[in-house]
């Protein structure tokens, strides 16, 4: 209905939006939660000036702004009036604004500079976690110079210790699509160096870590992702070695992305084995395993299992005994050392 008030008639919205403002300006009680966990989309979404907003930008001259050219003073104006609306009134008119940060910054980087971006700096306090959860809800980044800007608060967010899993899940997408950004030969540099996504990686919670390895392993098996010839290098070169982070878990992500893309089970073994320990049977299985895999790499995956099985077969995953099984098959690994203890342990079951 907003859409249709402002094709149709632009001064009656005009009347409404000044009315509203008016209204949530004088309210007494603006104060719903004051929990640390709000889900800030979901209430803005549904709170009076998250509306608001939401509906401002579905003007569709919205269409028409060009870039860097500023936004029209009537549109600056109503954003500056909700971003003054008092507490939660004001806390989700930033939700919503931040949401189209991407937009807004191409439109008019003053404007963002100076109104949106200073709310991003500090970690902790309302006016921030409101900016994050609409800027990581939002669209994917794509202004290489917001994200440049951005870049320093995105890591500080990062390592921040109550990082909730929802905004953990956004900031893995956002790390590695700076990471991937130049892959183009004529494109933009790379937002993110090696080097710095490492440093995130490395301070930064188990969700986080988890969420990349499973976006990786997404992005590396659509053959058309930019990521599918730089899974490698991110295992070499950006993947942390520190002891600390070798846990059951990622030991447990890496030998899944291993066995997810059999063409590339070689390579990708060769770079994870030195950051794996040993996987107990209820954080691993082979059940998703082609037996082609086996087959073709049985000396690769025979090092693979010597380095995730631990000495008691009572905690081996399902279905190894059907992969010792098939490496007993095979002329490069049947005589072989490790199998051969590995058959050892298997029988002291």
């Amino acid at each position: 209905q907003s859409e249709r008030l402002l094709i149709e008639c632009p001064q009656l919205f005009d009347l409404v939006w000044d009315a509203l403002i008016r209204a949530l300006s004088t309210e007494s009680e603006v104060k719903w939660h004051s929990k640390p966990d709000r889900r800030w989309v979901d209430e803005s979404r549904n709170r009076s000036a998250g509306r608001m907003v939401r509906a401002l930008f579905k003007d569709p001259e919205m269409k028409t702004f060009e870039s860097k050219a500023g936004l029209p003073v009537a549109w600056g104006n109503r954003l500056d009036q909700a971003l003054s609306l008092p507490g939660d009134h004001g806390l989700h008119a930033i939700v919503m604004i931040s949401s189209r940060l991407n937009r807004l910054y191409d439109i008019d980087p003053a404007w963002t500079e100076q109104k949106m971006l200073p709310r991003a700096e500090c970690t902790g306090n309302e006016n921030s976690a409101a900016f994050w959860s609409g800027y990581l809800w939002g669209s994917a980044p794509s202004q290489p110079l917001l994200y440049e800007r951005l870049k320093p608060a995105l890591i500080k967010l990062a390592r921040h210790s109550k990082l909730s899993q929802e905004h953990a899940n956004k900031l893995a997408e956002v790390f590695l699509l700076g990471w991937v950004w130049g892959d183009e030969a004529d494109g933009p540099r790379q937002m993110i160096s090696d080097i710095e996504l490492r440093e995130v990686l490395i301070h930064a919670s188990d969700d986080l870590r988890t969420r990349v390895l499973l976006l990786l392993k997404i992005w590396a098996i659509n053959s058309s992702a930019q990521l599918t010839h730089r899974l490698i290098p991110f295992l070499i070169q950006v993947w942390p070695k520190q002891r600390a982070l070798r846990s059951e878990k990622m030991s447990q992500l890496l030998v899944d992305l291993a066995v997810s893309i059999p063409d590339r089970f070689p390579e990708i073994v060769e770079a994870i084995l030195p950051r794996l320990v040993q996987i107990k049977g209820g954080s691993l299985s082979f059940l998703g395993i082609e037996d082609t895999v086996v087959a073709r790499y049985p000396c690769v995956f025979l090092d693979l299992l010597w380095t995730v099985l631990g000495e008691d077969a009572a905690n081996w995953p399902y279905k190894t005994s059907d992969m010792l099984a098939q490496l007993a098959e095979q002329a490069e690994t049947q005589e072989n050392p490790k199998l051969v203890e590995l058959q050892r342990r298997e029988r002291r079951v």
